[in-house]
């Protein structure tokens, strides 16, 4: 008797003990992100989507933030479930992934405090579905505005110089002034005047790498930022780097992306 009292007692503590333990490590956890990685219509699923999920899950437990990943996006029809994350990450995501309801949801999430961080094939998201070396045509204006630009079209994969034009947002104050890469180099149009320009691509052919230059003339972004998305306080980072597998597990690019979503999630700037 004695002996099955103390094992129930045993078994009560050790569950509440548990529970305590949960509840402090979710308390721990500084915002929520809601990672999204849907592709629909469209021919080619990133293989990198895998390697860069459990980026976001090593990110989410050395930065002490939640991650949720997932392809449903029923989740926009649910405002209490939104109401519980930060920031929206669209990650190589492509193709038109919403239906109306989902996109009144998304747009209702960014203007009712909620922020964005855009990644790669974010940027061809509510496309037609095309081939990415062709034009193609944005079927969302809404969303052009909030990630900053609208994507044209690709010449490949190559080894670029990157120029760092701001050092003081945290996703690129680790970054060496020049820092060369290997990526699948986007070119854009109808780019904002409301973006903050982080990283330009070089385009001078005498350049380190084998891009090949002159693609959109002098000023070529390839990451930036808005502040203040629709004069309603709602942040917006995307970033062009994102294809290759192996990407996801450089350091410097790891840090690129913490940075950012640390930013959109809690606005704070590097003095």
């Amino acid at each position: 008797m004695f002996l099955n009292n103390f094992f129930k007692i045993f078994i009560l503590v050790a569950i509440t003990f548990l529970f305590i333990f949960e509840t402090s490590f979710a308390q721990s956890e500084r915002f929520q992100v809601l990672l999204i990685t849907k592709v629909e219509s469209y021919p080619h699923r990133h293989t990198s989507i895998s390697n860069g999920a459990e980026m976001f899950k090593d990110l989410g437990r050395k930065y002490r933030f939640g991650v949720h990943w997932t392809d449903n996006t029923q989740i926009f029809d649910d405002p209490e479930r939104m109401n519980e994350f930060d920031v929206i990450v669209f990650m190589n995501s492509a193709g038109n992934i919403l239906n109306e309801s989902q996109k009144r949801g998304f747009q209702d999430f960014i203007r009712n405090g909620g922020n964005f961080v855009g990644i790669h094939g974010a940027i061809y998201t509510f496309f037609e579905a095309r081939s990415p070396r062709e034009e193609s045509e944005a079927t969302w204006q809404w969303y052009n505005d909030l990630i900053g630009a609208e994507y044209n079209f690709h010449p490949g994969q190559h080894i670029a110089v990157l120029n760092v034009e701001d050092h003081s947002h945290p996703s690129t104050a680790h970054l060496p002034a020049n820092w060369v890469v290997m990526d699948e180099w986007y070119n854009f149009s109808e780019v904002s005047d409301d973006i903050n320009v982080l990283l330009t691509i070089d385009e001078n052919l005498s350049s380190q790498g084998s891009y090949p230059g002159d693609q959109m003339g002098n000023v070529h972004p390839m990451a930036w930022y808005q502040d203040d998305f629709e004069g309603n306080g709602a942040r917006s980072f995307y970033t062009m780097l994102g294809h290759p597998e192996d990407q996801y597990d450089d350091p410097m690019y790891r840090k690129h992306i913490a940075g950012a979503v640390w930013w959109a999630a809690t606005g704070i700037m590097l003095d």
